[in-house]
């Protein structure tokens, strides 16, 4: 992993149930874009992992219930016992019986997480994993994000502490099935954790984002950086979206039709099919021929291809997309409105107050800061329509859709914020280097 964000992350509290991402689709995710794929890889590690000590879990509380079990009889016992001959016998064997009870969730304690609080990852006992490890990583840090459960009741999110990564079973917190997890303690009671643990939604997208391998040269740069990896990305940018709204909001934006016109342009000017849906995908072409065919073209013929390949294989939400946009200085405003799949998208109350705040003024927004989401989008709505009475805003970009970006919340989990944060830090880092050499 690459760092944090800047802004932090998201802070815990209740929302969206679909802001809740269990923790082992979270890692299917970093393994493989198939998820299915993802899950099947992680589950041969996890089976791959179970120490010895393990198998005999089930056996231990089965051996804990009888003896607490026993032990409340015993106490029968020995209150109705009174004073004769057998009190003795019932007392030493009630204790026997409770000692029992106890020592499994002792043992369990001293094995998962040893005799005295972690402060750091116990050692495993098993081979470790890059991926399991990378993914934890952030779950260690005192500043990562938050992991939690949802209570039984009232269905509140609840924390987990740091520590709960630390234990030598940790690795089983990302199982798909509920009996693996079982077998690792909530930090720091003896009960077993819940069925499912979750991360939000927000969260786990600015980890992936953040485990994109960094395209760097010279000094200093990612040696882990995978080559087939950079292959895929100068291939192009998949332009993927979660969902449909979002996918076609892309394809008949302004900026996408007019950058196609530019492709297009260039796709004849290269004498590539016009069908091609881009430049950078991979035309058969022979590498010799292409080479000779831009020799002969004007620079200013060769910086249009430059300019289209470039804008083809730079990664959404990278570092390098909000240095570009704010070297060359990129009104958003005209090229990007405000439209159904924006509003689909926010589910955020305490962002939609400042959106409100921020378009119609802070008089507006605390007249209805306790209105429902709904509401609150409409209100947004009809200041960018001027419809219904309301002033119209015109040329306003959320400030995450600005160069340089900004957050609304103190909260963090920005993507473009800590793109921007990341960019500048490498920046930071270079300039070192240059004055050290």
């Amino acid at each position: 992993m690459t760092g944090r964000p800047g802004e932090g992350w998201k802070i815990f509290a209740d929302g969206d149930e679909a802001d809740n991402v269990p923790l082992w689709k979270v890692l299917a995710q970093f393994r493989s874009d198939d998820l299915d794929e993802g899950l099947s890889l992680n589950a041969a590690i996890i089976n791959h992992a179970k120490p010895s000590p393990v198998r005999y879990y089930n056996l231990a509380f089965i051996i804990s219930f009888a003896f607490g079990f026993l032990s409340v009889l015993l106490l029968i016992g020995l209150l109705v016992s009174g004073h004769s001959t057998a009190t003795d016998l019932f007392f030493y064997l009630t204790l026997a019986a409770l000692a029992a009870t106890i020592a499994p969730h002792l043992w369990r304690q001293a094995y998962q997480y040893g005799l005295k609080i972690p402060d750091a990852p116990l050692k495993l006992p098993h081979a470790p994993d890059r991926l399991f490890d990378e993914v934890l990583g952030y779950l260690q840090k005192v500043d990562g994000p938050k992991a939690y459960y949802l209570s039984r009741l009232r269905k509140k999110r609840v924390p987990l502490k740091r520590r709960q990564f630390f234990g030598r079973l940790r690795y089983f917190l990302f199982s798909e099935h509920s009996k693996d997890r079982g077998m690792v303690m909530r930090y720091p009671t003896a009960m077993s954790l819940p069925t499912d643990l979750y991360l939000h939604r927000d969260d786990v997208e600015t980890m992936l984002a953040m485990s994109r391998p960094k395209r760097r040269g010279g000094p200093g740069r990612n040696t882990k950086y995978r080559y087939d990896d950079a292959i895929i990305a100068l291939i192009g940018e998949p332009q993927s979206a979660k969902d449909d709204d979002v996918r076609e909001s892309v394809e008949v934006s302004r900026a996408e039709v007019v950058f196609d016109e530019k492709r297009r342009a260039v796709l004849a000017l290269l004498g590539f099919d016009p069908e091609e849906p881009t430049v950078t995908g991979g035309n058969p072409m022979p590498l010799a021929e292409l080479f000779q065919r831009l020799l002969d073209l004007p620079d200013r013929a060769v910086m249009d291809v430059i300019a289209i390949v470039i804008g083809e294989t730079l990664f959404a939400g990278s570092a390098a997309v909000e240095a570009v946009g704010l070297h060359i200085g990129i009104d958003m405003a005209a090229w990007w409105n405000a439209d159904d799949a924006f509003f689909a998208g926010l589910r955020d109350k305490e962002v939609l107050t400042a959106l409100v705040a921020e378009v119609g003024g802070d008089a507006v927004a605390a007249a209805n800061a306790k209105e429902k989401g709904t509401t609150l989008k409409a209100i947004v709505r009809d200041h960018l329509d001027g419809s219904n009475g309301r002033a119209k805003i015109e040329g306003w970009v959320p400030k995450w859709m600005a160069f340089p970006p900004a957050a609304y919340t103190e909260r963090g989990g920005v993507g473009t914020v800590a793109a921007q944060i990341e960019g500048a830090r490498h920046d930071v880092e270079m300039e070192l280097q240059r004055e050290a050499a």
